[in-house]
Parts: C-alpha cells; structure tokens; sequence
C-alpha cells in the first residue's frame, strides 16, 4: 500500500512541476509607526486561500494569481500581535515595493491571542507547540491543555477527554473529515499521524450545530496539510524522535512541491518503541503480589507506520485538495489484560521488542476530497467527500475463554471492518461586515462486519443525515451574537449473532449460542444554541454560550456482550436505551495587560437519559473475564471549568512568563447519588518558561513546569479510587537558521522524579499499574528549501 503511495506521488509531482504559469506579485515590506522593520507579520488574501509571513526585515512577497487581470481587486488582510490588524486592497498595478505601516495596540497581550471578537472556548495549538511536547501519540501530547485530559493504555495508545466527556462525545475532524475508526472503544487510539500535524484548534463545550452529535463535549480540529504560499516552490523536512524510556524512535519525511496552481505534498513516518519501564517491581492484584520483571511491562511494545499524499489546485475562484492518507498500528496488550496475571505468564524472554498474543493491529485507510468555490465575493461554497476503511484486529489465545479452535486462524480474537461514506456541504454568505449566514447538510454511511472466536459487537449498517444553519451579527465592534439550528436523523441495523461454543458439562461437545439478537433503532431530534460575545473594551472580553444537545446511543452502548481486552473488562450493552438530551451553560472571561492576563471558564451541562459504563458488581460469566461493566442510563449533570494565569514578573525581562492552569470537573448521578465513573480529578499546572530570539537566526526556550493531580475520591460504585501525586517536568530547544535551511532541536525530561503513580483514566490502573517513569524525549526537526 505504501509503495503504490510513494508511486502515485512521484507521477504526480512530475506532471506539475512541467506546469508552468505566469504570476503576479506584490512585493513589500512591513514597518511600525517608528519605522522599525517588522518580522513575522501575517499578510493573507482570504478569498484566494494564500498568505506569507514577513522575513526579518520585514519584506514579503505575495502571489495574487496567474490571469486574473491586471486590474482586478484583491482584499489583504495584515495582522500582527500587540498592533492594530489591517485591511487594504491590492493589484497588479499596485506600487511596488507597498511600505504598509502598523500602529501599535493600546495594549500587548503577553500570549498569541487571536485579535477581535473571538471564542474564549477555543485553543490553537502551533507546530512548534506540538513540537516541545511530543510524545508519538497525539492525545497525550495535548493534555497540558487546560480542560483536555487523555485516556490512555500503556504509552502507545491514548484519546483525548474534554472536560470529562470522550469517545462518541468529543468529534476528531482531520483535514475537514471526521475521523470513523471504532472511536467508542476506550482502548482504541486516534489512527492519525502525531508526527504529521501542523496544527491543532481544540474547540470546548458543544460544538454540535456544525460538526454532528458526536461534537456535544467538544471538537479537535486536525490539519496537516498546509498548501504553499509561493507559486515556484520545493521544500522538504525531516523530524526524528527518541525517547529514553521505551526506547522509541521515530523518523517522519515529507515533501512539498508547488507550480504555478498545482501543489502537492507527500508524507512518511515510521514508529517503533519497545517495552515500557516503569518506577515499580511488583505490582498487587486481588490480593496477589506479582513482579514486574526488570521493571518493564511485558509486551507492550509496538510498530506504527503512516502515510500521506495530497494534491491541490489554488485559483481566484476554486480551491481543490485531494488527499490519501494510510496508518497501520501493531501493538502487544499487556499479558495480565487477558485472563488472570500470572507469574509464569509476566516473565520476560529475553526480547523487550517482540509482540506476542494477545496483540492488536490497526489498519486505517482514508480518500478525501475538498472543494471551495467563491462564486462572489459573498458566498462561500465548501464540499467534502470522503471514504474510510478501518479495520481492527485482537489476537488472543481461543483456550483461555473455553472456545473452540477456529480452523481458519486459531488466534484470531476480533476481526472489526468499518467502511465509511461521508458527505459535507456547506455555504457561507457575508452581505456585509456584520452579518454572516451558514447553510449546511451532512450524511455518512456506514457498514461494519465483526469475526473472530470472540464477540463484541455484532455486525451492523448505520445511516445518518443532518442540516443545519448558523446566523452571526457584529452591530459593532464590542458585540457579536451567534445563534444556530440543527436537525438530525440517524438508523441503525444490527444482525444476530450466533457462536460456536462448548456445553459445561462436556467439554467435546459444542451448541450455537445466541449473543446477540437482531436490532433496529431509528433517531430523530435537534439541537440548538445561542452565543453572546462582548468587549467593553480593549483587552477585555466575555462570552455567554446556551444550547440544548443530543447524541444518538451507538453500537457498542446498545449491542456490546464480551470482553474488551485493552480495558480489561467485559462490556454489556442495553438495546433499550434512548438518545441523550443535554442542556449546556457556558461562561468565558479573558482580560488582558501588557505584562499579564487572566482567563476564566465556567460550563454546566444537564444530561437528560445520561449513557454511562457502569462498574457492576458481578464477574463476567466467561472465564477469566473479569468485571462486568454495564451501559446504563440516569439523569446526570456535569459542572466545572479551568483558570489560566500569566504574567511576566519582571519588566526588564520580557521574554520570562510564569503561567499557572487550573481544571476540575464535578459530575452528579441524580438517579444514584453518585459521582459517574472515569471523572478525571482536579489538577495544577504551573510552568516557568524563557523565551528569546538570540539573533536573527537564532532562538530558544527553556521551561521547568509542576503538575498536582489532587487525589480522585469522587467514584462510583465498584470504582476505585486514586491517590493524588506529584509531576515535575523540563524542557529546552533551540533552532538556527542558515541560508533557507532551519535546523529544530528539543529535549523533554518527563517524570523526573521517577514518581510511581495511578493516571485515574488509565486503563491498566484497575490492575494497579503506575504509569511510565522517567523518561527523556529528543526530537530534532531539519527544514530544507521552501
């Protein structure tokens, strides 16, 4: 797959760089009120899609288009941190060199903070940020995030938690698509490419009205695919990764090329990591001490590989990107998640990189297209096509759950195929400054198969159509009102199920078992909500967000009976269940000073028929099945919020920031009188980082930070408890510039204090398992070209 990737790559790129077309440009230079040259300044045509950065002097040079005429009109947008943004129109006839001029803002934010009126529930997320705390899997590289927590199984694997709601509630949009990949599995990671994101916009609270149920906790917007300014352009990168701890290395590659409209990018990354050590030799389970051999879990290594090819078309009028991305992922689980841990079955062999059974492999493939038309110069026209192929994989030992052999591969646990058809459309029509209206429809399709001596889920066919519309008035400067409608229609159609298994009291003889009964369910509701955005005046804001939501039970919620392994359990589903209804308050406040800022966010949820995987008390009747945990349905709130402070303590040191983060959420069972499980605790972050531009071709950074995890008492029944702990972090880089070429370097060490401790939202903490300990991560990042 991979080399006929590499293949369609290197035709295409050879037919565009044979195309040749003319260009015309505006060359400039960008200077404040005092004449002073000013470097990284953003200067974008939004209707073109194109934008530059200004160099160190302060100069650019902006492609407009190819045959567009001389004389046509194009709108700039100039905007930079701490001055007031512009806004000026621009030829080819327009005088070159064009000196544009900045006045300063009354005040200058100490963080990059988006100008105007913006979402106070909005995070952006950089490269370079990504960069100084990469870790090879995305949704740990995020949880520094305040309001953004991970759940993860072992080191390799993790998804992300917004504001205590996961899975099937938080929406994963890569490159306009939503990511379809079995995401309602706990254990089931983002088959998405971390070494392969430029950039990443977290959007909390929900976000339903434009991207589907699925976005009711919240929404990460994934891009990876930035398409060149220039219009003669070659650039290639290069980013490698180590981390001491399990000794993961990683290597990425790509490739960016563009000529004149066409552009194409190409991408490779390979992953490999071994077993991972932790600060503990034993560990107790039902009463039982058990070692850890060399203090490294056994069979948790693993292999990832990823790939992306993409090929775009800019013009005045239309922009087009096709793109191909493939992932594949081969995992060991820890040999204690299957059965009951054993001391014969946790001695090492000798090999810390091998994968025995049990074992998953993931395997996702993606074939997207995206199209934007700008038919006038107020409409917007965007549509999205999209087809996914997810296929999962578990391998396990047939005896150890008393069924019988397969003859078609013995260990084979779970075969799950998805296919999934998507479609988006969307216009965006802005008569003026003030208004902006949204037209939008959605479907997907979906067929999912289900092999394997185990069963999960049964096999099934779902069908989901929605629409929606989106208004937004600016009657001035200081006010903004949003306010929007969605309806949705969801089907869903299950088949039995009937499996081969032994009697109890003959172990030779076998009988079909029934585990899962024919099932048809149809949805139908909608969700609405309004936004008041207000700035009394500069650098001061609020935000005041009320909606009403709902989410469609999927099909591990309705279907599921068997054992998961990743989450060592045994998963019961409930075909009664009925479709969430949410009622969400949010409230946001951000004010800003020259040398600190405060930011506050507050959000209560009211769920109405609440679904929730309930810690049973009773044992699977499978053997060595473990817990029993059961969907269910209660009325539920959910209340919280997170508290981030900055300041620059020190006038004469401007490029030294302190920032302290806070986050906890509180959630209440009204039909229990008890917390839901897997509520994440309340936690700290304080960092002090100095930053500084050296020269002109050289910077870097320096950070210590401390994280607190306040212990999490707050369970629900048959839930246990975690104890609260102590992070402690640090991190440098640097990067140099010379001649075209930037060479990137960043070191992390992680757990310094090797501090053994239980993550509430792990999954091997039900076996009593702390967390990898010390670790020490390189990465180095070498630009050529462009």
């Amino acid at each position: 797959m991979y080399q006929s990737i590499r293949f369609v790559f290197l035709l295409l790129f050879l037919l565009l760089v044979s195309h040749l077309r003319a260009q015309i440009t505006v060359r400039g230079q960008v200077l404040d009120e005092q004449g002073r040259r000013l470097s990284g300044v953003v200067l974008r045509l939004p209707t073109h899609g194109v934008g530059v950065v200004s160099d160190s002097l302060g100069g650019f040079v902006l492609p407009i288009c190819g045959d567009c005429g001389e004389g046509s009109q194009h709108l700039l947008e100039v905007s930079y941190i701490g001055y007031q943004p512009q806004q000026l129109k621009v030829s080819a006839l327009t005088p070159s060199p064009l000196k544009i001029e900045l006045k300063e803002a009354e005040l200058q934010a100490v963080e990059v903070l988006a100008q105007g009126l913006d979402n106070l529930q909005t995070t952006n997320t950089s490269r370079e940020d990504l960069a100084r705390n990469r870790l090879g899997s995305l949704a740990a590289s995020l949880d520094r995030v305040a309001g953004v927590n991970s759940i993860n199984v072992g080191v390799g694997i993790a998804k992300p938690v917004i504001r205590g709601l996961s899975g099937s509630r938080v929406s994963i949009q890569h490159d306009g698509t939503k990511q379809e990949g079995q995401q309602w599995g706990g254990d089931h990671g983002l088959e998405i490419d971390a070494l392969d994101v430029s950039r990443v916009q977290l959007i909390k609270g929900a976000a339903s009205l434009r991207y589907g149920s699925d976005a009711l906790g919240g929404v990460l917007l994934i891009a990876s695919a930035d398409a060149p300014t220039q219009t003669r352009f070659f650039a290639a990168n290069l980013e490698s990764l180590y981390k001491t701890n399990n000794q993961h290395g990683a290597i990425s590659a790509q490739l960016t090329a563009r000529r004149g409209r066409f552009w194409a990018q190409g991408r490779y990354s390979f992953q490999s990591f071994a077993d991972y050590r932790l600060p503990a030799d034993s560990f107790v389970y039902n009463g039982y001490k058990l070692p850890i051999y060399g203090k490294a879990l056994k069979n948790t290594a693993g292999e990832e590989q990823a790939a992306r090819f993409t090929l775009g078309f800019i013009a005045p009028k239309v922009q087009n990107k096709l793109q191909i991305t493939a992932y594949a992922l081969d995992a060991g689980i820890f040999l204690g998640a299957v059965g009951l841990p054993r001391t014969y079955n946790l001695q090492s062999d000798g090999n810390s990189r091998d994968r025995q059974n049990p074992r998953q492999q993931v395997q996702h493939l993606k074939v997207s297209s995206e199209n934007v038309f700008f038919p006038h110069p107020d409409w917007h026209l965007h549509l999205q096509g999209a087809y996914q192929r997810n296929l999962r994989r578990e391998y396990s030992f047939p005896d150890s759950h008393n069924r019988p052999l397969s003859t078609e591969n013995n260990n084979l646990a779970l075969a799950l195929l998805l296919q999934t058809y998507s479609a988006n459309a969307w216009a965006e029509y802005s008569p003026q400054n003030q208004y902006t209206h949204t037209f939008g429809a959605q479907t997907q399709a979906q067929s999912n198969t289900s092999s394997g001596f185990e069963f999960l889920i049964p096999a099934f066919q779902s069908q989901q159509f929605g629409a929606y519309y989106l208004f937004d008035y600016r009657p001035n400067g200081k006010n903004q009102i949003s306010a929007g409608l969605r309806g949705d229609f969801q089907q869903l159609q299950t088949q039995d199920f009937f499996q081969l298994a032994y009697t109890n009291s003959d172990r030779n003889a076998t009988y079909m078992q029934q585990r899962a009964r024919a099932l048809s369910r149809q949805f139908l509701n909608y969700a609405a909500a309004i936004t008041w955005t207000f700035q009394p005046k500069r650098g001061q804001q609020w935000q005041f967000q009320l909606g009403k939501s709902f989410r469609s039970p999927t099909i591990n919620e309705l279907a599921s009976d068997g054992i998961h392994h990743g989450t060592f359990r045994h998963e019961r589903g409930d075909s009664s269940l009925r479709a969430e209804q949410g009622v969400q308050l949010d409230a946001a406040y951000r004010y800003t000073r020259a040398r600190y800022s405060v930011s506050a966010a507050a959000f209560g949820n009211y769920f109405l028929h609440y679904i929730y995987l309930r810690p049973s008390a009773r044992f699977s009747p499978l053997p060595e099945g473990g817990q029993v945990y059961q969907y269910s349905q209660h009325n539920a709130v959910f209340a919280g919020g997170e508290l981030e402070l900055a300041a620059i303590p020190f006038a004469n040191l401007p490029n030294l920031r302190i920032s302290q983060a806070y986050e906890c959420v509180f959630n209440y069972n009204l039909n229990t009188k008890l917390p839901l499980p897997f509520t994440p605790p309340v936690n700290i972050l304080t960092e002090l980082q100095y930053q500084s531009n050296f020269s002109a071709k050289i910077s870097g950074f320096f950070s210590f930070s401390h994280a607190y995890f306040l212990a999490q008492h707050r369970v629900d029944r048959n839930e246990a408890a975690t104890p609260n702990y102590h992070l402690l972090q640090a991190s440098a880089g640097f990067s140099f510039a010379y001649k075209g070429q930037k060479i990137s370097f960043n070191l992390q060490a992680r757990n310094i204090l090797n501090t053994p401790y239980l993550q509430h939202l792990s999954r091997y903490r039900q076996l009593n398992l702390p967390e990898q300990g010390r670790d020490i991560v390189l990465s180095l990042r070498l630009d050529f070209g462009g």
